[in-house]
């Protein structure tokens, strides 16, 4: 029988605030670029939404990247190998 690790009480939850942190900077800092951009050309509220998408699609990777990601050693979903 293998010994486990000791239990570090701030890990998951350390790892947890880092994601949300992290989408929720995502979500605000292009969706308030996506707002700018509609105020410098007045176009009502068109590049607010497209800002709010690319933010989260943006911190999403960032946090996928951050885990490991999918195909690399250790990540979620991840056979070990390298392509």
């Amino acid at each position: 029988m293998s010994p486990r690790e000791p239990y570090r009480p701030g890990d998951a939850s350390e790892q947890a605030w880092n994601t949300m942190g992290t989408m929720i900077a995502g979500l605000a800092f292009w969706g308030l670029v996506g707002y700018g951009v509609d105020r410098l050309l007045g176009t009502g509220h068109i590049f607010l939404p497209i800002g709010l998408f690319l933010g989260l699609g943006a911190s999403l990777y960032l946090v996928i990247h951050r885990a490991g990601g999918p195909g690399r050693s250790g990540g979620p979903g991840g056979s070990g190998r390298r392509r």
